[in-house]
C-alpha cells in the first residue's frame, strides 16, 4: 500500500535527510506528505509569520499522512518543532518511528583507508627505474593533496544523537480514562503540552501502564540507517509503524 510519510527533522541535517528521502526504497513506493519541509525558503518565510503559521504549516503537512518518521541527528532532540510534530502525530494516531542518520554517507573506516592511501605518494617500479626519486616527472604525485584529504577524512566515527522520543511522554489517567501529552523540561520534570487530553479508547497504541508517564521511546522503535540497512529495510519500517498504529 502506498503511504504518505511525514518526515520530522532538524534543518541542519537536511543533506543526510535527503539520503533517506531519495533512497530507492522510499522513492519507488512512498511520497513525503509536504514539500515545505524540504524547501528552506518556504520554511524560513513561514517562520517570519510566527508560531501560529508554523503550526498551520505542520498541520497541513500531516494531513493525509499515515506514518511519521523522525530522522535523528545530533540536535534533533531539542528542536521544539520536532517535539510539536511528534506530539501532533501521536494525537492523530500516525505510525511513528525514528531513524538515526549520523552514518548516511560512506563508511568511516573506508574513508580513513582511502585517506591513508592518498597521503602516501605511490611507487611504481617502472617509473623508479627510469627516474630517480629526485628526478621523477613533475606532477607525478603531489603529496599535499593526499595530506589535505587525510585531514578531512581521518576523523573518529560519528556517534548517534540523543533520541527525541525519550523527551516526550504520555500520561494515562486511569480514573478519567484519558491520555495527556508531556515533554521534558530540563532540569525540571514532565510538563503538560499544549495538546488536549485524548480519550484512551481513541489511542491506537499499546499503552500497558496507567497513572504513569510512558516515554515515546518505550512505544515506538528507533533504527540506525547504516547498521540496520535502511537502504533495503526502510519500506518495512514504514509498514510496521503503520500496522502498529492500525493504519
Amino acid at each position: 500500500m502506498a503511504r504518505q510519510v511525514f518526515f520530522s527533522f532538524h534543518y541542519d541535517d537536511v543533506l543526510a535527510v535527503n539520503v533517506v528521502r531519495h533512497s530507492d526504497t522510499f522513492r519507488s513506493r512512498y511520497k513525503p506528505s509536504s514539500r515545505a519541509f524540504f524547501d528552506k525558503s518556504l520554511w524560513e518565510e513561514t517562520k517570519k509569520q510566527g508560531d501560529l503559521a508554523i503550526k498551520r504549516m505542520i498541520n497541513r503537512g500531516l494531513e493525509g499522512s499515515s506514518v511519521t518518521c523522525v530522522l535523528i541527528g545530533q540536535e534533533t532532540w531539542e528542536r521544539p518543532w520536532v517535539r510539536y510534530e511528534l506530539s501532533r502525530s501521536f494525537e492523530r494516531g500516525n505510525g511513528i518511528f525514528g531513524v538515526h542518520i549520523h552514518q548516511t554517507g560512506p563508511d568511516n573506516a573506508q574513508l580513513n583507508s582511502l585517506a591513508s592511501l592518498l597521503a602516501t605518494p605511490p611507487t611504481d617500479p617502472m617509473v623508479a627505474a627510469v627516474f630517480p626519486q629526485s628526478a621523477q616527472p613533475k606532477g607525478w604525485w603531489d603529496a599535499s593533496i593526499g595530506e589535505l584529504l587525510a585531514s578531512v577524512f581521518t576523523e573518529p566515527p560519528p556517534t548517534p544523537g540523543p533520541n527525541p522520543l525519550s523527551y516526550l511522554s504520555v500520561y494515562i489517567n486511569s480514573y478519567r480514562r484519558v491520555a495527556s501529552l508531556h515533554q521534558w523540561d530540563v532540569p525540571f520534570w514532565w510538563s503538560l503540552s499544549e495538546f488536549a487530553a485524548i480519550p484512551v479508547d481513541r489511542v491506537p497504541y499499546r499503552l500497558a501502564k496507567s497513572d504513569d508517564y510512558i516515554e515515546f521511546a518505550d512505544l515506538f522503535p528507533v533504527y540506525d540507517w547504516k547498521a540496520d540497512n535502511g537502504k533495503d529495510n526502510f519500506g518495512d519500517w514504514i509498514e510496521q509503524a503503520a500496522r502498529d498504529a492500525g493504519r
